[in-house]
């Protein structure tokens, strides 16, 4: 499938004056895009922020998955982070595409040391 290449705007975390459905319009564009150009992957949890109009985020349902939005949207490897919540990890990395920016992640839960679970 051959995508149109257009010229994207500079991204940036501003907060817009108003925020309207309208300044999410960009996101809302790339989200479709997405689905278009990866029909295959597992279905994921969107979300839009009106703080954040030019974001897409992605929760993808395994760290696993995480690696192969990586691979596919073209970002490079080192630009995936780790982070701790309590006992869980979140893996995660951001990447321009489609006019947007897009937030890929996942959380998982860490399993239990065997001196944690007899404590």
């Amino acid at each position: 499938m051959a995508t149109e290449t257009t010229q994207l705007a500079p991204l940036a975390r501003i907060e817009p004056t108003p925020r309207t459905l309208g300044t999410q319009a960009q996101a809302l564009l790339a989200a479709t895009l997405l689905a278009e150009a990866f029909p295959q992957f597992a279905g994921a949890y969107l979300t839009f922020h009106p703080h954040f109009p030019n974001e897409v985020s992605v929760q993808a349902a395994s760290l696993a998955e995480v690696e192969t939005w990586r691979e596919a949207l073209g970002a490079d490897p080192e630009a995936v982070r780790s982070q701790s919540i309590g006992r869980d990890v979140e893996l995660f990395f951001e990447v321009p595409k489609f006019g947007a920016l897009v937030r890929v992640y996942a959380i998982q839960q860490v399993a239990a040391q065997p001196e944690q679970v007899a404590a």
